[in-house]
């Protein structure tokens, strides 16, 4: 970010990037006058970008880490040195030694708009037709980082939309035992295995009067809930295994990669299927936690979260 690089990093930008590209485009380089935090800056405009040209020049770390970035968030990037006459070009570093940059002469606009033309309009030709960009995680993942559905945001959503509401609700129609206008606690069930979270499983344990479906009128809307069998289980609360946390198991067969064994029963599937349910745990316990004033003290009274073993009918999925 010298004074003289930043002279070839606008040449690059206003001089071949620009023309490339077109009126269509805005292009600009980092050096914009932009209060606050620099990172910030980077990182909104990789997350804004359809296009980034990398300079890679001596493997800059400030610039490898960015295009880190840009490969989790799937972006387009092409990675380009700038070199002087008969200078000795440095190898890319070992993590993208296997991905092509392209070389260009610092100053020779001609020789650079040739170069890059046909590389950038294919980038976008690719990127417009729905093809992923190349990069050492969309090649092992099958597709960016950015679009898994992260165990917060379904751990955040499970509890806006379900447990506030149904800790606020009062009960329309219930199984012998429940009282009509009753307010009820939540017993949050979380399984081992991901699967006994979809709607099958539970739909299954319904059929074998464990639980017992209900109604609850809640602020907006009715909720559909279950309660326990009062003959199996003494908790006289709603009992609720959220069917959102079973899109995990997406989550865990991409972070296995594209080529490895997905069976359920391989200690790998087993090992991040952990790792993705504590995850659902700890951020849906944060947002119990992080709760303030009255309602704050309320849900965290009335809201128990609790696997499967130390539940109210520890038997529950056997």
């Amino acid at each position: 970010m010298g004074r003289d690089h930043l002279r070839y990093l606008q040449w690059l930008a206003d001089d071949v990037v620009a023309p490339i590209l077109g009126d269509e485009f805005e292009v600009f380089t980092p050096d914009v006058n932009e209060t606050g935090n620099i990172m910030n800056h980077v990182i909104k405009s990789a997350d804004r970008s359809t296009l980034v040209v990398a300079d890679m020049t001596n493997n800059n770390p400030n610039v490898l880490y960015e295009i880190a970035v840009l490969d989790a968030m799937g972006r387009l990037c092409i990675p380009v040195k700038m070199i002087e006459d008969a200078e000795e070009v440095v190898s890319a570093p070992y993590d993208r030694a296997a991905y092509r940059y392209f070389k260009i002469q610092k100053g020779d606009t001609e020789e650079a708009i040739e170069k890059l033309r046909p590389v950038i309009d294919n980038a976008l030709r690719s990127f417009y037709s729905g093809e992923l960009p190349e990069n050492p995680l969309t090649d092992f993942f099958g597709f960016p980082l950015s679009t898994l559905s992260s165990a917060h945001g379904l751990a955040r959503g499970y509890y806006s939309n379900f447990i506030k509401p149904a800790l606020k609700g009062k009960l329309i129609k219930g199984p012998k035992g429940y009282r009509r206008g009753e307010s009820l606690p939540i017993e949050c069930v979380i399984p081992d295995r991901i699967d006994y979270a979809k709607r099958e499983a539970i739909e299954q344990l319904r059929a074998d009067k464990k639980i017992f479906k209900v109604s609850i009128t809640a602020p907006g809307r009715p909720i559909e809930a279950y309660v326990w069998n009062g003959k199996l289980a003494t908790s006289h609360s709603i009992v609720d295994i959220p069917t959102a946390f079973s899109q995990l198991r997406d989550n865990v067969i991409s972070r296995l990669g594209r080529n490895a064994n997905h069976s359920p029963e391989t200690d790998d599937f087993k090992e991040i299927e952990a790792d993705e349910i504590a995850q659902f745990v700890r951020f849906l316990q944060w947002h119990q936690n992080v709760e303030s004033g009255l309602e704050g003290e309320m849900i965290r009274s009335r809201l128990r979260i609790v696997r499967a073993r130390d539940c109210s009918y520890p038997q529950l999925f056997g």
